[in-house]
């Protein structure tokens, strides 16, 4: 069942597609890019203050997209395609604790079970990812270094719900969080909202060729798509490569079919 947020996004993802306010931007207005990264145990608060704490999880992601709208030189609209590959361990905790069953003091692992027991396979999936993109291009520094900000906002689904994003104490007792009131452990869901943010850079006499940084991030948003909190961030690093789509001539075509000898 579509919730009326999914709809939301979806609508304005197609409607974007199918009735660009302005028309896109004639050169180089698609784009193909590559990143790839570790997933992070902080929540977003915590990385956006420089506080990481690395777990056994990985992702690759090629993403495919258009420029849709511009204003002027300084805001673009852009729509993104993802396609995802993730693997890991099937539980995670902190590398540094593994003494307790997470980060979390208090948190000792139930009887019989230890970080190492729990360990013992990977988890391989794919993600899916449609999203719109605002991109902020002015920079006082651009002609030194051409720099874009980018956030980009839409729907994400798994092909299987992570274990990343489930209660790291699902197995071993009830999660006793805030968003988890009747004291049972919360789940993910295959589909959930997405969310993104990025800087590129370039140098400026070649700026179709740019290497980039990038936060990776699905949520539940505050419990709106997930009846509870749920997620999963992770730190990337890629190349993004702009490009002009070819236009057919159909004119020249035929002039060339008529003219040569087959």
């Amino acid at each position: 069942m579509i919730s009326p947020v999914q709809k939301y996004f979806l609508i304005l993802i197609l409607l974007s597609l199918l009735f660009p306010c302005e028309p896109a931007l004639a050169e180089e207005d698609w784009f193909v890019s590559i990143y790839a990264g570790k997933a992070s145990n902080n929540n977003l608060a915590d990385i956006f203050r420089g506080e990481t704490k690395w777990v056994h999880a990985q992702i690759l992601v090629l993403a495919v997209g258009k420029k849709l709208w511009a204003y002027e030189d300084c805001l673009t609209l852009e729509a993104e395609g993802q396609v995802a590959w993730k693997w890991g361990y099937e539980i995670y905790s902190d590398e540094k604790h593994k003494d307790r069953s997470s980060s979390n003091p208090g948190w000792g692992w139930a009887e019989g079970y230890s970080y190492e027991s729990q360990n013992t396979g990977f988890n391989k999936h794919n993600e899916f990812n449609l999203l719109l993109v605002l991109r902020w291009h002015e920079f006082p520094w651009n002609r030194h270094v051409k720099t874009t900000f980018g956030f980009g906002e839409g729907l994400s689904y798994a092909t299987e719900k992570p274990p990343l994003e489930k209660d790291p104490h699902y197995i071993l007792h009830p999660a006793l969080y805030e968003n988890s009131p009747n004291d049972e452990p919360y789940e993910t869901s295959r589909l959930l909202n997405y969310l993104m943010f990025d800087l590129t850079f370039a140098l400026p006499d070649y700026p179709q060729y740019q290497v980039f940084c990038r936060l990776h991030h699905r949520s539940g948003v505050f419990g709106l798509m997930n009846e509870h909190t749920v997620g999963s961030n992770y730190l990337t690093g890629g190349f993004r490569y702009q490009f002009s789509w070819p236009e057919f001539d159909i004119a020249a075509f035929r002039e060339f079919d008529r003219t040569t000898k087959w």
